[in-house]
Order: C-alpha cells, then sequence, then structure tokens
C-alpha cells in the first residue's frame, strides 16, 4: 500500500471521487481540511502527535491491485500496550470490484480495541458504522460527519471503555454514531 497526504502532498482526488470540476475540487479539499481538523484533535485529545501515517490527517492510499480510498488512522494505547484504533474511511463503490452503472461511496468509520478474550489476542472491531453517498460532494459531507462522531466517541468515553467492549466481561453499552 502506498499513501499520501491530502494537505501535505495535495494528490489527485479523482482516482477516489471520479471527475471533478476545479470548484469542486477546492470545496472537496476546503471539507477534508475540517476533517483532518477533527482528526488532529481526536489525536491530541488522545495523546498522539497526529493522525494517519504521515501524522496530516487524511491520506490517499491506493493497493498494488488499484484500489484507492481516502482515510486516516489515530492509535493509542493505555500504559504502551491495550490499544485501541480510530479508523475512518471513504471509498468507491467499486473499490471491492463492484460493477454498477451509478456511481456511488462508502464512508466507513471503525473503532477496534486490543482483544481482551484469554483465549483470542487481537484486535477486535468493537465500532462500526457506514454511511452511503450518491455523488461525491455528499460523501465529502459525509466524511466530515463521520470524522465528527468519531471525535465525539474518542473524546466522550476513554480509552478503557473500548478495550471492554473487547472483553469477556460484561459488555459496556456502546455509544451510537447517530
Amino acid at each position: 500500500m502506498e499513501t499520501s497526504s491530502l494537505r501535505k502532498n495535495q494528490p489527485h482526488l479523482e482516482a477516489v471521487l471520479g471527475p471533478l470540476s476545479a470548484e469542486d475540487d477546492a470545496n472537496m479539499r476546503a471539507i477534508f481540511d475540517e476533517v483532518d481538523g477533527a482528526l488532529l484533535e481526536l489525536a491530541r485529545h488522545l495523546g498522539r502527535d497526529g493522525a494517519g501515517w504521515d501524522g496530516t490527517g487524511l491520506e490517499l492510499s491506493w493497493m498494488v491491485s488499484g484500489q484507492t480510498a481516502i482515510g486516516s488512522h489515530i492509535g493509542a494505547c493505555i500504559d504502551g500496550a491495550n490499544c485501541v484504533d480510530f479508523i475512518i474511511e471513504l471509498r468507491p463503490s467499486w473499490y471491492f470490484g463492484e460493477r454498477s452503472p451509478t456511481l456511488s461511496w462508502e464512508i466507513e468509520t471503525t473503532i477496534s480495541a486490543d482483544c481482551q478474550h484469554a483465549v483470542y489476542r487481537a484486535m477486535e472491531t468493537v465500532h462500526s458504522a457506514t454511511l452511503r453517498a450518491a455523488t461525491a460532494m455528499e460523501a465529502a459531507v459525509a466524511l466530515r460527519t463521520a470524522a465528527r462522531q468519531l471525535l465525539r466517541q474518542g473524546m466522550d468515553f476513554p480509552l478503557a471503555h473500548w478495550l471492554a467492549l473487547a472483553s469477556d466481561t460484561t459488555h459496556l453499552p456502546g455509544p451510537s454514531l447517530t
């Protein structure tokens, strides 16, 4: 996988969003700057210096297979262990090879925590939400909404909450992304 910071490198967005006018590109980048702000605020709250591989927030990523997406992640741990990852991704409907005459995009947020089960030790998804958008601009706006919700969840619930959801103990009621 290769990544390129949207903020630092200004990669072309068309690989994920399709053809864009100069005005749409500028409007989407302004929205993505707001997403970066929310992600970086969450990172600071969690004691991290940045979000994503480059630390600047959103990144365009592409796989050798040709799949492309825009996303970011923030990982935080308690005492160097027991980690929680906050992940956000915007991907085109064709990301998984779905062919359709109608373009659409998915925005997914995921919170994964180190599994605390006695038998199995890995990351476990403890929360996931997916939004669907019919236009590239709707996708950018939905990404901003999802980032704000992820920020709220990261600030409203301590890491221990997310880790408890990945344990053998009684599960705590999970927050809603709505």
